[in-house]
């Protein structure tokens, strides 16, 4: 069965109704303005009888928003406080404008739908003091479900803001702490909400401390490429930093609208989203060609957001020995190609965002790079129009 609609032309029943029909047929939906809704609709939705989203925020205090000035953003959204909620005077904190950058995002048909912002991180926690068995876990579970019986909830999405303070671990330790505390996420989400299907886990790449220590921001993009629902939002090499650890407040909200923005790619949408990442890496002769996952038009090399930045932040390896970039080029719009001085014969490794900064990347001892997509949408804050631009996360792949 496949039925077609279109704003203007809906059926009596609300949207809503349609997607919570327990009993309505499963079937392929499609609407033409609203990407793969009909995947989603085919699937595990059907069935979701929750009113709301969740959106969650976890983690340490970025997850908080600790450490800003003020967030400045309006909001036409709920607020479900968590345990460790931190009291802002007239504004907002990250959770809350995450939400309402999603909810924008809905269609017109949604217009009475809320996305329910829930903040349940701690400032200074470990990945260890935030995994099960320790409270705020306990916490975190428990306010999947906790309401003031007003609005039944599902949980949507996780948002993951942690690896400050674990900031020496290896790529190995913090990796496998983080799947077993996902797969404790997964579990333990369709238990307390009854929902059979996972939340999707969105994790920042943490840019704090990372020319001296790259194993958290790795394994913050090895759980994204290996872990099923599990997203990167983006780098955060880009943002601006009040104390080189917290970003301002301009940086909390900016990023907030990245969250919401793949939220609702992920959740509502239903995309498999990636930010512009490498897909595969190949060498010819003195040239290496990196092919990237682009979400939007073609990559760019920006020298001037950021500044520039040695070698654009790239830095290969012949067999662990430094070689000579020559340059730096966008291939066919969707390939980086780095040229050598002369053609490697070892075991070629590239890392990029790893190694090198600039006086314009103010988080604490972080390095970063200038390739970006050519994302066009803006966020305005504070009567400023910011880019939000897909930069290249941070990676360190071998040939």
């Amino acid at each position: 069965m496949v039925d077609h609609y279109s704003k203007d032309g809906l059926p009596d029943a609300s949207i809503a109704e349609l997607i919570y029909a327990n009993d309505y047929e499963s079937g392929e939906i499609l609407f033409p303005d609203s990407g793969r809704w009909h995947a989603i609709l085919s699937k595990e939705w059907i069935n979701r009888p929750k009113e709301y989203d969740k959106f969650m925020f976890y983690g340490q205090s970025l997850s908080v928003g600790d450490g800003f000035e003020n967030l400045f953003t309006n909001h036409d959204n709920l607020k479900r406080s968590g345990v460790t909620t931190i009291p802002i005077a007239s504004g907002l904190d990250i959770s809350e404008i995450s939400a309402n950058s999603a909810r924008a995002r809905y269609p017109t048909y949604l217009d009475g739908y809320k996305v329910i912002a829930d903040t349940n991180g701690f400032s200074g926690y470990t990945i260890e003091q935030l995994s099960k068995g320790q409270s705020p876990y306990t916490n975190i579970i428990a306010n999947m479900t906790r309401n003031d019986d007003t609005y039944d909830y599902y949980v949507g999405a996780i948002a993951w803001l942690q690896g400050e303070s674990n900031y020496t671990d290896t790529q190995t330790y913090y990796y496998d702490l983080f799947e077993t505390l996902i797969n404790d996420f997964f579990a333990d989400t369709k238990t307390e909400t009854g929902q059979t299907y996972n939340p999707k886990i969105l994790t920042y790449q943490m840019a704090y401390k990372s020319v001296d220590e790259d194993g958290v921001p790795l394994a913050h993009l090895q759980a994204s490429e290996d872990i099923s629902d599990v997203y990167m939002v983006c780098p955060m090499y880009f943002l601006p930093y009040v104390d080189g650890i917290h970003p301002t407040a301009v940086g909390y909200n900016w990023l907030a609208e990245y969250f919401g923005r793949v939220y609702y790619k992920t959740v509502e949408q239903g995309l498999d989203w990636k930010p512009t990442s490498p897909i595969s890496l190949t060498q010819d002769g003195a040239n290496i060609d990196i092919l990237m996952n682009v979400p939007t038009g073609d990559l760019v090399i920006d020298q001037t957001t950021l500044g520039a930045i040695t070698d654009d932040g790239f830095k290969v390896t012949d067999d662990a020995v430094l070689q000579t970039i020559n340059s730096v080029s966008i291939v066919d719009g969707n390939t980086v190609r780095i040229t050598l001085s002369t053609p490697p014969t070892g075991v070629v490794r590239v890392r990029y965002g790893l190694d090198f900064t600039n006086v314009l990347i103010t988080a604490q001892d972080s390095s970063g790079g200038t390739i970006r997509d050519s994302e066009t949408e803006t966020v305005n804050i504070n009567s400023v129009d910011y880019n939000t631009y897909n930069w290249l996360v941070m990676f360190d792949k071998t040939i």
